[in-house]
């Protein structure tokens, strides 16, 4: 089993006290500043996974060791980590009975015994989420503020009609800062709708 660095619990108690709460890069953010160097970000996807596993492993097991000293309840998410204080921890956010990502990232294996094929496979169900999640409804509004039909709608005229609508609108040329914007969004959303077509 992985040792938690007393330093790392330390810091992560200072860091969360008072209610302070952070996205999980956020928190990765604040421990490489304080010399935990293994959560730098990576552009390798395989080690990217290996940190995220790494800082939840931990979290999981400071949640569990908190709880049990009653010095609070450590809530855990990507978008949120906080900790609540036990006196104000209501029973309803307590963890009850089977937890299974609690579990997940408790099994070390599962940090040992995944590929660079499983996260790429992990990465292609997420991205099959956010198809479905992208409806045609919104495809059409994201067209319409590219001003692209759906016949016209591939990577190059995408890329042509970003880079044209992007100097039209700039604001320091005078133009729609809102609009700039939305033409910023909706070619991002559009471009990841092609990069994953099946």
């Amino acid at each position: 089993m992985q040792t938690i660095p007393p330093e790392f619990e330390k810091i992560l108690l200072e860091l969360l006290k008072e209610g302070n709460k952070f996205k999980e890069h956020e928190l990765m953010q604040e421990l490489v500043k304080s010399g935990f160097e293994q959560f730098s970000p990576s552009l390798d996807t395989l080690k990217l996974f290996q940190t995220h596993f790494l800082l939840f492993h931990f979290l999981y097991r400071l949640q569990q060791k908190w709880l049990n000293e009653k010095s609070g309840f450590l809530e855990i998410h990507t978008l949120e980590i906080k900790l609540n204080s036990f006196q104000k921890t209501s029973e309803q956010t307590l963890p009850a009975g089977k937890d299974s990502l609690r579990e997940y990232y408790l099994n070390l294996d599962n940090l040992t015994e995944t590929t660079q094929d499983d996260v790429n496979q992990l990465l292609d169900n997420f991205w099959n989420t956010f198809e479905q999640w992208l409806s045609p409804e919104n495809i059409v509004e994201d067209l319409n503020t590219m001003e692209l039909s759906i016949d016209d709608f591939n990577h190059h005229n995408l890329q042509q009609q970003r880079r044209t609508l992007l100097q039209k609108y700039h604001p320091d040329k005078g133009g729609c800062s809102e609009r700039f914007n939305n033409i910023q969004q909706a070619s991002k959303r559009l471009e990841n709708h092609l990069s994953h077509q099946k």
